[in-house]
């Protein structure tokens, strides 16, 4: 069940919920609304370039997946320390757990089952810690997600599985409508906006080069 911050300054915001574009959009119209830094995690073609894994996130078997997951929360981790506070991180160290998860939740051998637990308890520690607010974005126009790179990680129902398993607090914003999603963000979060929502966003496509 969801449960309200008790928090009076969020200032660590997490997202996750959507497909890599959707997600960034979001979050850097948030950014710019809050006046806080945008974290971006680094795409899946960067990682298997760099640890030398299958170029398509599909065909990683269970090696290559736990080498994706550990590498992207630590590379997430030592970003996310440098900024400290006030930020926004897209994606958030929460995303790769879900997708690693997810592909292997039926895992049948004890050694993948006690890693997969032993990793859920580092990074859910870590946001539990890190993270005032945790923002999951639900579209309920277009609730299909697959496990390609460009969703990896947006399963709304493992992603709430593994907050409400832990006790992680969070919100649940609708983001089928764009403004609305963003004023209830900056609305929960108590803040006056930079910008208004649709000027915000207006901004953050054109700095992304969004159409």
């Amino acid at each position: 069940m969801q449960e309200f911050f008790n928090k009076t300054v969020m200032n660590r915001i997490a997202t996750t919920g959507l497909s890599n574009l959707d997600n960034l959009l979001l979050s850097k119209t948030l950014s710019i609304m809050t006046g806080y830094d945008l974290i971006v995690g680094q795409s899946y073609s960067l990682f298997a370039h760099r640890y030398d894994l299958k170029a398509d996130i599909n065909l990683c078997q269970w090696s290559e997946s736990f080498i994706y997951c550990m590498g992207a929360f630590t590379e997430r981790l030592i970003v996310e320390q440098r900024y400290g506070e006030n930020f926004v991180s897209q994606g958030s160290v929460l995303k790769e757990l879900v997708w690693f998860m997810s592909r292997f939740n039926q895992i049948d051998f004890i050694y993948g089952v006690s890693i997969i637990k032993s990793i859920e308890k580092v990074i859910v520690n870590y946001a539990a810690k890190y993270y005032d607010v945790i923002f999951v974005y639900s579209d309920t126009a277009n609730t299909e997600n697959d496990e390609s790179e460009e969703n990896a990680g947006t399963s709304l129902k493992g992603t709430i599985n593994l907050l409400e398993a832990n006790n992680l607090q969070y919100q649940i914003i609708d983001a089928s409508d764009k403004e609305s999603a963003l004023s209830a963000m900056v609305n929960f979060l108590g803040m006056s906006p930079i910008l208004s929502a649709d000027k915000a966003l207006t901004k953050a496509q054109r700095e992304l080069n969004f159409k």
